[in-house]
């Protein structure tokens, strides 16, 4: 058995005959997909997810911050102002420590606070 014969154009298309037609094309393909896909989703009851949008705000992965990091900032710096930067970063994370606790502020352990202060501290260093 042979296959079908492809259809023959009569006539030769030019180079911008060809491309509208493959735009129309491609523009019908996409639009059947379309068409296919709500009424597959209409037919079943299923309703397609929204995809929620990234905001600037809020951190794109892990869980919210437990702690106040603009405020132990404030704090760093408010005691940078006041005492002078200590030799060691070290003492500034003790200080800065005892000062939040005065202040009601929650701490977090020494390797986030060491994230927090720290480049305060390098910016400050002479």
């Amino acid at each position: 058995m042979t296959k079908p014969a492809r259809p023959i154009l009569t006539r030769h298309l030019t180079p911008a005959e060809a491309a509208k037609l493959a735009a129309e094309a491609a523009e019908m393909g996409a639009a059947r997909k379309r068409i296919d896909r709500s009424l597959a989703w209409s037919a079943l009851g299923i309703h397609p997810r929204k995809r929620k949008k990234p905001s600037d705000s809020t951190p794109s992965v892990g869980h919210p911050r437990e702690y106040d990091h603009a405020a132990i900032c404030r704090v760093t710096e408010a005691y940078i102002a006041a005492n002078g930067l200590p030799p060691t970063q070290a003492l500034l994370r003790s200080a800065v420590r005892v000062a939040c606790d005065s202040a009601n502020i929650r701490v977090p352990e020494d390797t986030q606070l060491k994230k927090i202060t720290g480049p305060i501290f390098r910016q400050k260093k002479p």
